[in-house]
């Protein structure tokens, strides 16, 4: 199970991943990479068990874009023309095992240039089939989305009684990692992996921070103006 957060604003869109994995088959646990830069423009998170064939989709895109793509319409040409076969072979290894693939995704994270409000785009690898959000506002999901957007949202609410127009996500994506952890350890779990891109007039800026697993000062580059 992943968790993947996000938030959608003027001049910004953000994610932020888990990183903890479980073989499905051998049961053990794992940190790895969920979140990735593919350009100053976009940043992408991978979810789902079937995350190494995430994994594999994700290098094809940076394989074909080396740093230059700059729109999440290109992105989702790419996947739909690689996925199939990958997800395929994916689905072989598990159906060897016993096992169903489960729902895998990629989300995308960009600011439209004309509107200047963040978008996230998700698609589902298993059947190519693509969600699009456009409007200010949070984005909660995951292999668990049902329990993701319960924990999320208490974390949301607790924060916006304090202060309703702004927040510290780096912070913020650090204690919903840490709820949902103590909920399900096996599937969950910090460190957490944030990054967010911004876009101030003309000028689009990426940022990431890995790693993450203790609330601190936040990083201004992660103050959200809500």
């Amino acid at each position: 199970m992943t968790m993947i957060i996000g938030q959608r604003g003027i001049g910004y869109c953000t994610l932020a991943v888990d990183a903890r994995r479980r073989d499905h088959v051998t049961q053990d646990i794992r940190n790895v990479k969920k979140l990735h830069k593919l350009s100053d423009q976009i940043i992408v998170a991978q979810g789902g068990a079937g995350s190494g064939a995430a994994d594999d989709i994700v290098s094809e895109l940076k394989l074909r874009t080396a740093g230059a793509l700059n729109d999440i319409v290109s992105c989702i040409e790419i996947v739909r023309e690689a996925a199939p076969s990958i997800m395929e072979d994916a689905a072989s290894r598990w159906r060897a095992n016993g096992l169903q693939i489960p729902p895998t995704q990629l989300i995308f994270a960009s600011v439209d240039h004309i509107s200047g409000i963040g978008v996230h785009v998700a698609i589902r690898l298993n059947d190519l089939s693509v969600t699009q959000f456009n409007e200010s506002g949070p984005y909660f999901t995951g292999s668990n989305t049902l329990l993701i957007q319960e924990k999320a949202s208490e974390e949301w609410f607790r924060l916006m009684d304090a202060d309703d127009t702004s927040m510290a996500y780096d912070n913020y994506a650090i204690a919903v990692a840490q709820h949902l952890e103590h909920v399900d350890p096996m599937n969950i779990g910090l460190p957490v992996d944030v990054g967010v891109v911004r876009l101030n007039q003309c000028d689009f800026e990426c940022v990431i921070r890995e790693n993450l697993s203790q609330a601190n000062d936040p990083d201004p580059r992660f103050l959200l103006a809500l």
